[in-house]
C-alpha cells in the first residue's frame, strides 16, 4: 500500500480557495483526491492538528467550522506521536537549524518511506 506525508499547507489549500491562488486550490484537490484513489496511507506528525487549526482559523473565522474540517482530515490520516520522533527531531534541529515543524514533517516522510 502506498504511503505519503502531506504538508499542512496542502490541506489548507484543499479547503480554502484564496483569490489569486486558485491554481494552488486545484492542485491541492488533485493531490488529495489522487492519494485517496490510490488508497494511500497518509502519515502526519502529531503537530498537524495544531498547525492545520492555526492556519485555517486565519481564513475561516468560525472556530467550529475549523474544528469540523480538522476532525475530517484526522479521520483520514495516521498521526505519529511526538514520543516516536522527539530525540531524532532534536538531533536534526541542532544539526540543520530547521524550524521545528519542518523537522517533524521531514522525519515523518523518512519514517513513512522506512528510511530508518
Amino acid at each position: 500500500m502506498p504511503r505519503a506525508v502531506i504538508d499542512a499547507s496542502v490541506f489548507v489549500d484543499y479547503f480554502v480557495k484564496v483569490r489569486g491562488c486558485e491554481e494552488c486550490h486545484m492542485q491541492a484537490r488533485s493531490v488529495v483526491e489522487g492519494l485517496s484513489e490510490l488508497a494511500c496511507v497518509v502519515y502526519e506528525p502529531f503537530i498537524l492538528e495544531i498547525e492545520l487549526s492555526a492556519v485555517l482559523v486565519r481564513h475561516v473565522s468560525d472556530r467550529d467550522v475549523v474544528r469540523s474540517i480538522v476532525r475530517r482530515v484526522l479521520r483520514h490520516v495516521v498521526l505519529v506521536p511526538e514520543e516516536e520522533l522527539h530525540e531524532l527531531a532534536l538531533g536534526v534541529a541542532l544539526s540543520t537549524r530547521c524550524r521545528a515543524v519542518d523537522v517533524y514533517y521531514v522525519l515523518r516522510q523518512l519514517r513513512s518511506l522506512q528510511c530508518w
